[in-house]
């Protein structure tokens, strides 16, 4: 009888994770999103990509192939304004494109940004990576100095934040 409960269990897990994946993928394609689906933190369940080197992980919300090419996809709860993401956006987006090429290992030639009102694609050139690479150096410095200050003044950003706990400028 116990075997019957853990193949039903599993079955029911294997379903699930099938049944989110498909609905992920019809919502992708509706959206203009083509090609194969290789990571998606759209759950809040993908794991965190890494690349050891830079020190560097985070979760993206999705890494598509497409054409042997690697996509990756950051999606934005605000509306762009002239057209133009914040240099912070464009920062995380080639720090994904960074962790997509360590965890894939493909060159990644785009990331995409979607707003709400539009999606820009952002070409993943040298010196967009160069330019998070010298950012991320700085950022270490400042805070190995005591110098890292809050940037902003948010408490929902405080609050997700995940150097809150080390932070004395916390608003949440």
């Amino acid at each position: 009888m116990l075997w019957l409960v853990s193949l039903v269990v599993v079955a029911a897990i294997v379903l699930a994770a099938y049944i989110s994946r498909q609905r992920v993928r019809r919502t992708l394609a509706t959206e203009g999103m083509e090609g194969r689906l290789l990571y998606s933190d759209a759950n809040r369940r993908g794991a965190v990509l890494k690349c050891e080197s830079l020190g560097l992980k985070g979760k993206p919300d999705y890494v598509f192939e497409h054409d042997g090419q690697l996509i990756v996809i950051e999606r934005k709860k605000r509306e762009v304004t002239n057209q133009r993401p914040y240099e912070g956006e464009l920062l995380q987006i080639a720090a994904y494109c960074v962790l997509a090429e360590e965890r894939f290992g493909n060159e990644v030639k785009v990331g995409r940004l979607q707003y709400l009102n539009e999606t820009i694609d952002v070409p993943f050139t040298a010196e967009l990576r160069q330019r998070m690479v010298a950012t991320l150096e700085q950022m270490r410095r400042a805070e190995q100095a005591g110098e890292a200050h809050r940037s902003h003044h948010r408490r929902n950003a405080c609050a997700k934040c995940g150097f809150k706990s080390r932070c004395g400028e916390a608003l949440a």
